[in-house]
């Protein structure tokens, strides 16, 4: 679920209504056409210290949603979300 910061209007993905995670500084000012599955895993291989796997599993879903819907609207030739693995264990 995708709901705007009110500090600074900045949107933020709300993993629950506990947590949240804000996906757009994870990636910098990287171009969402640029962006690579490695890249991707590379994210989510850092959430997992901190996020349970079934948080981790919801993020995934929502960014793989939204990079499919640019691929539909033609932004991007393929989805860089699809084939990433995602950790099975939350590290300590």
């Amino acid at each position: 679920m995708e709901r705007v910061n009110e500090r600074n209007n900045q949107p933020h993905l709300f993993a629950s209504d506990e947590e949240t995670v804000d996906l757009l500084p994870a990636f910098g000012s990287s171009k969402v056409r640029k962006l690579t599955t490695m890249e991707v895993q590379a994210y989510f291989n850092s959430l997992s210290p901190c996020l349970s796997p079934k948080s981790i599993k919801l993020i995934r879903g929502s960014l793989r949603a939204a990079l499919n819907q640019g691929k539909a609207w033609g932004m991007l030739d393929r989805n860089p979300a699809v084939g990433v693995k995602l950790p099975r264990k939350r590290t300590v």
